[in-house]
């Protein structure tokens, strides 16, 4: 079995403080990816637009995803 390495993955970048990185949304809110891009997408959901610091780093505002939770919720009836 070859266990070696090839080439050296760089690790990832954190998103900085109060930003979330895709993968961390996607775990913390329990979705998919496609469904992220399927929220952003639809412009009736106007859901947060993301910040892209560089070609492969894309952040969402930590509190503007959770106002956004926040008024879906109340807005369908849901406790808070």
């Amino acid at each position: 079995m070859n266990t070696q390495v090839t080439a050296e993955q760089k690790p990832r970048r954190r998103a900085p403080e109060g930003f979330e990185r895709i993968a961390d949304l996607v775990q913390r809110l329990g979705i998919s990816a496609s469904t992220l891009y399927a929220w952003q997408a639809d412009e009736t959901l106007n859901f947060p637009k993301p910040t892209q610091l560089g070609k492969r780093f894309v952040i969402y505002s930590t509190a503007s995803v959770d106002q956004w939770l926040a008024e879906r919720t109340s807005a369908q009836g849901v406790p808070a």
